[in-house]
């Protein structure tokens, strides 16, 4: 079946024209205008030589300009690859060889420096022939299945894996997310989330898009601008993750009206309970919903809330269209019950196609058509699923993955620097904090100087805030690297340093 997703921008603009779809403290813009941009920005690329199939890297910041160019690399049939603009050089290096990108688009002040393989747009030149462009280019034909975005996800061996979602599967997740939640035309979506994110893309672009709503659009978070967003603007539907909602419930509220906020969605990371309680006190009579999702599940897979009632602990029951279930390791699904802890595993529209061009890493995570989520769980009677660990050592810190290999190769590189290992210790910001275990050399380390030599090299959610020296790093029987006592380690220094 043909379908191309940015036919959902297009059949908006077409029945409500004048609504308004992007919103800003100062400006507003209507989907017949983003409509027209899009098709303008399409052209403009298709004159710098992008053609169906190409990959692109769209390297932007939540700002109204990457709409239009996200929009309109799909129309182009374009394979478009998000990239987190904090991203270093080396990690954008590493994506565009994966990737086999051929163009990026990015900003005129990027400083990023791109392989000579790649052609550099700037957006700053883009707009310029936009502006007087009048040339229109039509959605490419293309099949529902084939890949509209790849969104890059660190593996346990530190190398980037490329997630191949497709348009129709998208368009799915847009609209059966968001009739789950609840969300209608009429609401205002707080936009705070990154758009080069997954969880930004599908949770909040893609399903405003389906709906016709505004969103309201922010570059970054500030809980004085959140309630003023509220207050003055409108918004009625918050999505974000728990290091938002903490800052909320702890801001200052003094004199506010925050009645118009109805619904709140958290995902990325579970919710502390004593902020949950509080959201309701600061919204009074608000819809709470948690969700469970991954890159390679367009971000969807439970809600808790919403269609079915709110159950402390658990990540909820299965949207519909996706089964879940836990397995041990030879595969044989497990009776419900907590008794029976195994690894969880889903399928349904919602689950990628594959990594891109990793054929093996795809069979180590797909199997039978269920996908390997890498978390421990269990299933109540009802169907509620519960985490009870990670068997992967991924560290999830303010919504955004971290995985240990990669940091731990990063700190290698010091010279100072024998040995590393890096775990995640609980965070009540953000729900988890990097922390780094590290043996030096005979001269030692200087804590802060390892501290900003990883920053320089990684992504500002990716480096440690914390690094603890050792003599040696403590082994399990088998001469692996026992990390669980390091988590135990960094979580009874943390608490020290608390008490």
């Amino acid at each position: 079946m043909q379908f191309n997703l940015s036919s959902m921008l297009s059949n908006s603009a077409r029945r409500n024209p004048t609504n308004a779809f992007l919103v800003t403290s100062e400006t507003r813009h209507t989907f017949a205008e983003m409509e027209a941009r899009a098709g303008h920005a399409a052209t403009v690329l298709a004159r710098h030589g992008i053609r169906l199939g190409d990959r692109v890297i769209l390297r932007l910041p939540n700002r109204i300009d990457f709409v239009p160019y996200y929009y309109g690399l799909l129309r182009l049939g374009a394979v478009v690859v998000p990239v987190n603009p904090g991203l270093s050089a080396r990690e954008v290096d590493v994506i565009s060889e994966e990737a086999g990108v051929r163009f990026a688009v990015v900003e005129d002040e990027d400083a990023v420096e791109l392989p000579t393989s790649v052609v550099r747009l700037n957006l700053g030149a883009l707009l310029a022939e936009e502006a007087t462009c009048d040339e229109t280019t039509p959605a490419a034909l293309v099949d529902g299945d084939d890949t509209a975005l790849v969104i890059f996800t660190s593996g346990t061996t530190g190398r980037p894996k490329g997630a191949e979602l497709g348009h129709q599967q998208l368009f799915l997740t847009a609209l059966l997310e968001g009739d789950e939640f609840g969300i209608t035309s009429e609401d205002v979506t707080l936009g705070v989330l990154p758009l080069f994110h997954v969880y930004g893309l599908s949770g909040i672009l893609h399903s405003a898009t389906l709906r016709a709503q505004a969103i309201y659009l922010m570059d970054a978070y500030s809980t004085a601008a959140v309630f003023d967003a509220i207050e003055h603007h409108g918004v009625s539907v918050l999505i974000g993750v728990p290091t938002m909602y903490h800052a909320m419930v702890t801001g200052d509220r003094a004199g506010r009206d925050l009645s118009r906020a109805r619904i709140a969605v958290s995902g990325g990371a579970p919710m502390p309970s004593e902020t949950i309680r509080a959201l309701d006190g600061l919204f009074p009579g608000i819809t709470y919903l948690e969700g469970y999702g991954m890159t390679e599940t367009c971000s969807s897979g439970t809600v808790n809330g919403g269609p079915y009632p709110f159950r402390e602990g658990s990540i909820g029951r299965p949207l519909w269209g996706i089964e879940l279930a836990v397995v041990d390791a030879s595969e044989t699904q497990l009776p419900l019950g907590p008794e029976h802890v195994g690894e969880l595993v889903m399928r349904g529209h919602n689950v990628m196609k594959g990594y891109l061009d990793a054929p093996e890493a795809t069979r180590e995570t797909l199997c039978d058509g269920w996908m390997h989520t890498g978390d421990l769980a269990w299933i109540d009677d009802d169907g509620y699923v519960y985490i009870v660990g990670r068997a992967k050592e991924l560290i999830i810190r303010g919504g955004f993955n971290v995985y240990p290999r990669e940091v731990e190769e990063v700190l290698r590189l010091h010279d100072a620097v024998i040995d590393a290992a890096v775990v995640g210790r609980p965070d009540p910001h953000h729900g988890e904090e990097v922390v780094a275990f590290v043996v030096a050399g005979p001269d030692g380390i200087d804590a802060a100087a390892l501290i900003a030599f990883s920053s320089e090299r990684l992504a500002a959610f990716k480096y440690p805030r914390e690094v603890i020296t050792m003599d040696a790093l403590p082994q399990g029987a088998t001469g692996k690297i026992d990390k669980q006592r390091l988590v135990t380690l960094a979580t009874e220094a943390w608490q020290g340093v608390r008490s």
